[in-house]
């Protein structure tokens, strides 16, 4: 049932790529951080963790599979510190961040919560921006997922 639903919205609702059994370019419209979490979730997903330097290479693939190229547009990832303003976690995995991409003077807070979203940026590396700010996204299935391996 998931691998059909999958298909359907990679064929007529979504812009996407499965570039390794994982990860989910969703490019059909710019969306805030909270909206693109509940697509996700609505899809037995989570927005992407990049956890390793081999993640980060993963999720690149799937945003250059996908024919956008980050000099074009950046995505929403997983890691939000809502919670605490010091404290950057993995939302779907409930981790902190060990490996870190941060831009230069990043991550930034404003102290009202309003840059306390993550998106990686047109030049590979993380950001803090508004939560509210539209970007398009990238999902991930858990790895720990029931579901059979993907293949479209």
């Amino acid at each position: 049932m998931f691998r059909l639903l999958l298909l359907i919205c990679c064929l007529h609702l979504w812009n996407c790529q499965i570039s390794n059994e994982k990860y989910i370019v969703a490019s059909f419209g710019k969306v805030n951080w909270f909206e693109a979490n509940q697509i996700c979730h609505q899809n037995d997903m989570i927005l992407a963790t990049v956890t390793s330097y081999e993640q980060h290479l993963l999720v690149l693939r799937s945003i250059a599979l996908n024919g956008h190229l980050l000099g074009h547009e950046g995505f929403w990832l997983g890691a939000s510190s809502l919670g605490d303003l010091n404290s950057w976690t993995w939302q779907g995995l409930g981790i902190p961040l060990g490996y870190k991409k941060w831009a230069n003077n990043e991550p930034q807070v404003d102290f009202i919560g309003h840059e306390a979203c993550m998106v990686m940026g047109l030049d590979q590396s993380w950001y803090s921006v508004d939560c509210y700010s539209e970007y398009y996204f990238i999902c991930q299935r858990p790895s720990n997922s029931a579901n059979d391996p993907l293949y479209i």
